[in-house]
């Protein structure tokens, strides 16, 4: 049987030392929001 390895989207290092302000700006640059800010206005 062999063994894939999986390589990972993120490490979960590089998001810990950060603050919670800075992981959502780190969502909110990164989730489309086009159609919802449309709708909302």
């Amino acid at each position: 049987m062999a063994i894939i390895p999986q390589p990972t989207l993120f490490s979960w290092e590089d998001l810990e030392p950060l603050g919670d302000l800075e992981r959502l700006q780190l969502v909110l640059d990164t989730v489309p929001d086009e159609d919802l800010m449309r709708t909302v206005e």
